[in-house]
């Protein structure tokens, strides 16, 4: 019965998020929030220094992600993580250079040059996730178009955002007997809580498993995509 529930629950909160999502779009301000935003500071404290930066961020990493895609799509998930990896390098020299007189960096430290490995993280996967929804060109009001249809193998490759809606969410679903307890430790905060890199992996790789148990009824022939997961922030 558990596994049947899971499977009913995964497979309404992937059609939610990938083609009834209301939260969110693919742009320079909306693709990311107020609490991936408070996560971050300047060193020294300069006014809009962090939000200068990890605006510009998204015009150069989706730049930098279709570049990738073009040349090595579909992509496997090692292909992906790979790059994924390498892509968390080079935000954190993006974020520690992008204005002349502060350094940008996470609030909370961690292993990735000593800040928290997330941080650096949820900043691409909003990036890489808002990319599915991006606006129909001079559609007045503002059209979305749902293109997760066209990038089958990202939508089972790209990285969950984690944070507290997704540790909150993750923990609700282990009370209710529906999932089981990751084999390390289940974050207790934010984005900033998922300090290293070996963390972060483990847990992308727990949030994987379970997907990877559930046939998808929005994908045929699929799994369901891990990213099914972004649905608690949904509602």
């Amino acid at each position: 019965m558990t596994s049947v529930a899971l499977a009913e629950t995964l497979n309404k909160m992937e059609r939610r998020f990938f083609f009834e999502r209301r939260t969110g779009r693919a742009s320079r301000t909306d693709y990311i929030g107020g609490n991936t935003w408070r996560g971050w500071r300047a060193s020294p404290k300069i006014e809009d220094a962090v939000v200068r930066a990890l605006v510009a961020a998204f015009d150069v990493f989706v730049a930098r992600f279709q570049d990738f895609y073009k040349q090595n799509g579909p992509v496997t998930r090692k292909v992906f993580d790979a790059f994924h990896a390498g892509e968390v390098e080079f935000l954190f020299e993006f974020t520690k250079k992008h204005h002349r007189a502060a350094q940008v960096h996470p609030a909370s430290a961690g292993d990735c040059h000593g800040y928290a490995y997330n941080s650096y993280a949820k900043v691409l996967n909003l990036i890489y996730t808002h990319w599915f929804f991006r606006l129909v060109p001079n559609s007045r009001p503002p059209k979305v178009n749902y293109a997760a249809t066209d990038y089958p193998d990202l939508v089972f490759c790209c990285h969950v955002p984690l944070d507290t809606q997704i540790h909150t969410g993750l923990r609700d679903f282990i009370s209710r007997g529906l999932i089981q307890k990751p084999s390390v430790e289940m974050p207790n905060a934010g984005m900033g809580s998922v300090r290293s890199k070996e963390h972060y992996y483990a847990l992308q790789e727990y949030l994987r498993s379970i997907a990877d148990s559930i046939q998808s009824s929005n994908f045929p022939g699929r799994p369901v995509s891990p990213l099914a997961f972004e649905a608690f922030w949904e509602g």
